[in-house]
């Protein structure tokens, strides 16, 4: 079985970001996606954190 992880590096996304891994969850539903903060400022890290769970689409 093949596995698939997206993996998306972040800096101060939060406008964008919940679009990004919905955008990526809905083109690829079986995959993994994980958010590689860098150290952003704003709410991209609770954004990412609280989409992905929403979603099901963390690799946990």
């Amino acid at each position: 079985m093949t596995r698939i992880a997206v993996v998306l590096p972040a800096y101060n996304e939060e406008e964008t970001l919940a679009a990004t891994i919905a955008g990526f969850h809905s083109a690829l539903p079986s995959a993994s996606i994980w958010v590689v903060n860098n150290r952003s400022t704003d709410r991209t890290e609770a954004i990412a954190a609280e989409t992905i769970r929403k979603l099901k689409c963390s690799g946990e």
